[in-house]
């Protein structure tokens, strides 16, 4: 649940309630509900109690400062708001559509990336989820609050699953329980509270079984499977005028069985303008049927897993590599490109040989963007993300020597096992 009371305690009569404890209503044993942080502690003996003396703490005037002890990100930064200064306003100013990147790793959760999910917002009371990782649920915590949170949770009109990964739709059914609970409790009529859920039909043994041999969820959303819109975009404008999308189509893409792309139609933001097309590539190596779904596309999402040098591994895994990834968005003509799912390994910066050159890199980078937990994004947005690059090289620079140093070790060995394949 969406709750601050995270932690139940049993405290001995002696010990005195902390600041933020509450005495749980009804309990004859004197249970109370304790607020706590991570790496809080609680003793049995000598002396039962809490201890918050090494808890997590934000503190956020530290970080800073030490961005500003690393060399060259201080003269970047201020060269980055310079820039900022004297840019024209950006062709969009529109508010909406906004994108929220909740999950930018693949595989597993780390504390920096969290795996796959992507909240579409295309008017103030309307979202959209692509995917739905382990941990989606807190990551809207996370971001919005907890208040906003669950307004976020009560309006989500569609969840969109592009595969069946565990990396991609894990997190369903906590979330469609708490949306549940929410919706229940504002009193919405149970036909309303049947949420869009567009997936491989594949996954609904999954469902059934969870909702037969664990609790009931059939309730809480209506499935429609990604297969059925791959002749004809599914039209929702009219059917579904809340959730402020117009269509939705889908491909068949590169990577495991029933693997989808999509492509989300929204309305002109402005009257006389052009719609606004949302492609998203769920997990894919290159794929000429997502160029095609997704041609002339406002935003193309895509999965950049691997780095330039690892395209065989990248081959393997079915995945797309940084380049691949770009030069998709470049022959589907997207105005915008935001990579994302990247390998755990490159947590804090991708590998990108394109950003290696500072401002000689940015050219071919300008309509590109990378994707980080938590960053949110208008079109606007978009167009000046480039123009952080330098600043965020420096910031990472220390990450980014590490990737440089790996790769090296690599490719020697690689050298030594062509040598030896050559003296044989």
């Amino acid at each position: 649940h969406i709750s601050n009371k995270l932690k139940r305690t049993k405290l001995g009569e002696t010990e005195k309630v902390t600041e933020g404890t509450q005495k749980a209503e009804g309990d004859a044993n004197g249970t109370q509900l304790t607020n706590i942080n991570s790496l809080t502690n609680f003793h049995l003996r000598p002396r039962k109690g809490l201890d918050r003396s090494a808890e997590a703490q934000l503190n956020p005037s530290e970080y800073i400062s030490e961005t500003q002890a690393l060399a060259d990100f201080p003269t970047l930064l201020s060269k980055l708001k310079d820039i900022q200064q004297t840019l024209p306003a950006p062709n969009c100013t529109a508010e909406y559509p906004k994108i929220t990147f909740l999950g930018t790793g693949s595989c597993i959760p780390n504390k920096t990336r969290n795996v796959s999910a992507i909240m579409i917002q295309p008017a103030e009371n309307s979202f959209m989820l692509l995917d739905c990782g382990e941990g989606t649920l807190g990551q809207i915590v996370r971001f919005y609050g907890k208040t906003r949170a669950e307004s976020v949770v009560r309006n989500l009109k569609a969840i969109y699953i592009s595969h069946l990964h565990a990396d991609h739709h894990i997190g369903l059914i906590g979330l469609l329980n708490e949306r549940q609970r929410l919706l229940q409790e504002a009193d919405v009529p149970q036909a309303e509270q049947k949420v869009l859920l567009f997936a491989p039909i594949q996954i609904q043994p999954w469902l059934n079984f969870y909702n037969e041999r664990i609790e009931n969820i059939a309730q809480t959303y209506t499935l429609i499977g990604n297969a059925e819109m791959l002749e004809q975009p599914m039209l929702l404008h009219e059917t579904r005028a809340d959730l402020a999308i117009d269509a939705i189509g889908t491909c068949l893409v590169r990577h495991c069985p029933h693997s989808f792309g999509v492509c989300l139609r929204l309305p002109a933001p402005i009257d006389g303008d052009a719609p606004i097309t949302i492609t998203y590539s769920g997990d894919s190596m290159p794929c000429r049927d997502l160029v095609e779904l997704g041609r002339n596309s406002t935003v193309l999402i895509h999965e950049a897993t691997m780095e330039d040098d690892l395209i065989e591994e990248a081959k393997v895994k079915m995945h797309s590599t940084i380049s691949q990834a770009i030069a998709q968005g470049r022959e589907m003509q997207a105005q915008h490109i935001i990579l994302t799912h990247f390998s755990q390994r490159y947590a804090k910066l991708p590998r990108m040989q394109q950003l290696v050159g500072g401002d000689e890199a940015q050219p071919q980078l300008n309509n590109v963007s990378i994707a980080f937990d938590n960053m949110q994004v208008t079109l606007g947005d978009l167009e000046q993300f480039h123009y952080m690059y330098p600043a965020l090289h420096a910031l990472f620079a220390e990450h980014a020597e590490e990737l440089e140093q790996k790769a090296l070790k690599r490719e020697m060995k690689l050298e030594r096992k062509r040598k030896l394949l050559n003296a044989d």
